[in-house]
């Protein structure tokens, strides 16, 4: 009854962390107020293969388009809001939860997985910021990882070789909702079968490969889409044809190999260190310090330790560090690495993390009341972050009004921080970029940033609002 009480506790605080205050947050710049714009335009174009922004086809993000898909319908079903916004990112990260909890008792006790999923709810990687809290790709991308994790465990580890099609499929889906990110686990699960001398008897199973060309199914499916129906993204860094072109020589190639000012550099050992302490909270110095303690005992007696991982009983240890380094070692390699692209690994770590924690308080009571301390302030930490709401765009809300008796918003200049464009969006006006005419319209607005403020004035214009930044004119 206990245990059930835990599982149960466990899940009721993940669900409280997922949605709390969950549509009263403002919504981030660039990417969570893109991805809105891209589905606010879907429900306008109807056009379900070619992202756009601002009236034209998308050049910077060329990710396909499940997420985009997913946000497009939330909007229908529940208005445009930021609730709708994030539900598709809330949700599967809930789930991704209970995903995992599978998974971890499938090798150890339901109150070892309800533990390391309440530590877990705990770092602001997962359940926050550009991950379960936010309109981005990664919760989504974390749930259908971690599901093909679980189906490819059961065809590995447990005979269940039919499992591989669930494997294959999500998989698949996976590479729908970040191209190539998809990908990221694969090397882990390469190494993990070496390992354990499991590779040649793996891959000689049919259904093994049955499972892996229903995943490529995906990206070759949406190669042709984009070959035949989509359209040319004008304005990109580099020239493409498409957006299958553009995820792999913009989205891939420029993001992990080219530097840019602002952004990691290549061959930065420190981001282990960065990107744990950011999105990892206090656990990440249990990580390291279990590291350390680990990579000490190898060195001190190599083949104790490797029959310790290779023991049935402890393989979860050893794919949770097999999941997880090869991605650590290719962010910290890359240029242009961010954080949140450790999101799909961070359940590994926290199953590795919480295994040196119960090993110690085995043997010594006080590291388990210390545990549960700084879980209980991780946790209420978490609670404190997401109840306390930041306002949202001034010049947006406090002419709420003026915006609501418009039939059209016209917006010149590039100079609008995205999350004000996407606020605009969401009074559902027609929108025209690039344009100011002169008469302005009846029931319509100009808003531009003061750098993009025009030379001359239309006469018929009036400047009716503005702060440090934009200006409003109407006609007089």
């Amino acid at each position: 009854m206990q245990r059930k009480t835990l599982v149960l506790s466990a899940f009721a605080i993940i669900a409280t962390l997922c949605f709390l205050k969950l549509g009263q947050h403002p919504i981030s710049p660039w990417d969570e107020a893109r991805r809105a714009i891209n589905a606010l335009e879907l429900l306008q174009t109807c056009d379900f293969v070619n992202a756009s922004f601002r009236g034209k086809p998308e050049n910077w993000d060329f990710k396909p388009p499940l997420v985009m898909w997913s946000q497009a319908l939330s909007f229908k079903a529940f208005g445009v809001n930021e609730f709708a916004l994030r539900l598709p990112s809330a949700l599967p990260m809930l789930l991704s939860f209970f995903v995992l909890y599978r998974t971890i008792i499938l090798y150890r006790s339901p109150t070892f997985a309800a533990l390391t999923c309440l530590m877990l709810a705990s770092v602001k990687g997962l359940i926050g910021w550009h991950a379960g809290r936010t309109g981005d790709t990664d919760a989504m991308l974390t749930l259908f990882l971690l599901v093909f994790v679980y189906f490819a465990l059961l065809a590995i580890d447990f005979g269940k070789i039919k499992a591989a099609w669930g494997a294959g499929l999500f998989l698949g889906m996976a590479f729908l909702v970040k191209g190539p990110a998809a990908w990221v686990l694969l090397p882990g699960f390469l190494l993990y079968l070496l390992l354990t001398k499991r590779l040649k008897t793996t891959l000689s199973k049919a259904l093994i490969w049955a499972g892996m060309i229903l995943a490529g199914l995906f990206p070759i499916g949406w190669f042709f889409i984009q070959k035949h129906f989509g359209a040319r993204p004008d304005g990109a860094s580099v020239p493409v044809r498409n957006a299958f072109e553009g995820l792999f020589t913009i989205d891939l190639w420029e993001r992990f190999a080219i530097s840019a000012d602002g952004a990691k550099r290549a061959f930065d050992p420190g981001f282990f260190f960065y990107s744990l302490d950011k999105i990892f909270n206090l656990w990440h110095f249990a990580f390291f310090v279990f590291l350390a303690f680990g990579l000490f005992c190898f060195a001190k007696n190599r083949a104790k330790v490797m029959a310790y991982m290779l023991a049935e009983h402890n393989r979860l240890l050893l794919v949770s560090l097999c999941l997880y380094f090869p991605l650590a070692i290719f962010l910290a390699v890359a240029a242009k690495s961010y954080r949140w692209y450790l999101t799909p690994v961070l359940p590994f770590i926290g199953i590795a993390t919480f295994w040196g924690i119960r090993h110690f308080w085995l043997r010594q009571t006080w590291v388990k009341w210390a545990f549960l301390a700084v879980l209980a302030f991780t946790l209420s930490r978490q609670f404190a972050l997401f109840w306390k709401v930041k306002p949202k765009p001034a010049i947006v809300f406090e002419n709420a009004p003026l915006f609501e008796r418009t039939d059209t918003i016209y917006q010149i200049g590039t100079h609008i921080e995205q999350d004000v464009l996407c606020y605009l969006y969401f009074f559902g006006k027609k929108m025209q970029f690039d344009t100011a005419p002169c008469p302005l319209p009846p029931r319509s607005v100009l808003f531009v940033s003061k750098v993009d403020k025009p030379g001359e004035l239309c006469q018929n214009m009036r400047l009716v609002a503005g702060n440090g930044n934009y200006l409003i004119f109407q006609p007089k």
